[in-house]
């Protein structure tokens, strides 16, 4: 039986002694101690709870458990099942909602996370086509312009320069509509 169905049905209620924990930060500290703290639970009454960081909010939800199994017994049933609950990648991305205006780059963040490279590269281009398209053609152009030059007179440290250039303003073109400083500049289409 794995640990968080057993812990998510366990007898909290017969606990006799008492302990005070303490949680550090840290991220996989905070994805152990939902379930370390069950276990304690069993056997413990949690007096002083306190915490640094993502153990602060282990110890805010240990609290809270604490005082559930004052009221009602469940707290810690329910904390239990927290790491399963969150643990979902659709629960946990629908908790993070961007707003209107960062939402492109939201989506180029969660597209590198899902596919790396390339994942955010499919987001940028398919966050707006058009706009990433158009911002890219310029760079894309000065590109081609040096590549050429470079296959008919040789490579120059200017041509190789020229091709390094039009790639990376190729790349800033096609993100450029995603950038705060590309706002200011063109002007906000938007009345305030």
């Amino acid at each position: 039986m794995p640990a968080e169905n057993r812990l998510a049905s366990a007898d909290y209620l017969k606990a006799a002694r008492h302990c005070d924990v303490v949680m550090k930060g840290g991220i996989t500290s905070g994805v152990v101690y939902p379930l370390a703290v069950c276990e304690l639970a069993q056997d413990y009454k949690f007096k002083c709870v306190g915490g640094t960081s993502a153990g602060a909010i282990a110890a805010a939800a240990t609290a809270a458990a604490e005082y559930g199994r004052a009221r009602r017994g469940a707290g810690f049933g329910r904390l239990a099942r927290l790491p399963d609950e969150l643990g979902h990648a659709a629960r946990l991305q629908s908790l993070f909602q961007p707003e209107r205006s960062t939402r492109p780059l939201f989506n180029v963040l969660i597209g590198s996370l899902g596919g790396g490279k390339w994942g955010a590269v499919r987001a940028v281009l398919l966050g707006n086509f058009f706009t990433a398209l158009v911002g890219a053609v310029a760079g894309l152009a000065l590109l081609v312009l040096f590549f050429l030059h470079g296959t008919s007179d040789g490579f120059d440290l200017l041509t190789v320069l020229g091709c390094v250039a039009g790639a990376v303003f190729a790349l800033l073109g096609a993100t450029a509509r995603r950038l705060p400083i590309a706002k200011r500049a063109c002007g906000s289409s938007r009345k305030r």
